[in-house]
Order: C-alpha cells, then structure tokens, then sequence
C-alpha cells in the first residue's frame, strides 16, 4: 500500500512502486487521505485515482471526517492520515505500508 499525500513526493514514490510492483508482478493500493482541509481536494483525489489506474495501481480513499482541533491541527492530522491508511492497508491485507514525505 502507498499513502498519496499531496505533492510530487507521494507521486515520485508511487512510479517507483508501480514499476517494482510490475517487476515483481505484486499488486500495488494507493490510499489517498483526503483531511477535508483544502478546498481543492476532490480534484487532488482525482488526479491520484487517474494517476494510480494510469500506472497499474489500485486506489482507495479515505477521508478524515468530524471536527477538527482548533489548535495543534498539524499532528491531529498526522494522527488521522496514519489511523486511516493503517485501516486502509488491513482492510486490504498489505504488510507493507510506503509514505512519501518532503525533507521540510
């Protein structure tokens, strides 16, 4: 499984996942995390659905529904996207989980 966050990140990991997973002939799920947070994210949850059928990949998203913290909303997040990717990957029955992150 392949967690789709926003950026080139997530979509440079998920070329190099789709052309080892095509190697290894393994399936590949990118879970894309939609925090509810931008008002742009239906079309970034469409541009990594096309983009993970594109490459071979199955896709799933999950969504961060219900309030969210007036303070300390990065980590509440954090904690959100990892829960729902790690409910994600079970429901599909991955052992292995890859996220993409930005060095800032």
């Amino acid at each position: 499984a392949l967690a789709l966050s926003g950026g080139g990140d997530s979509l440079a990991l998920l070329h190099i996942a789709a052309a080892w997973a095509k190697r290894a002939g393994r399936r590949l799920l990118a879970i894309t995390v939609d925090h509810r947070l931008n008002p742009d994210s239906a079309d970034w949850n469409r541009f990594c659905e096309s983009q993970a059928h594109r490459l071979g990949a199955n896709w799933m998203l999950r969504r961060w529904d219900g309030e969210k913290p007036a303070t300390g909303l990065p980590a509440a997040a954090r904690r959100a996207r990892y829960a729902l990717v790690a409910d994600a990957a079970r429901e599909a029955g991955a052992r292995v989980v890859l996220f993409g992150h930005t060095a800032d």
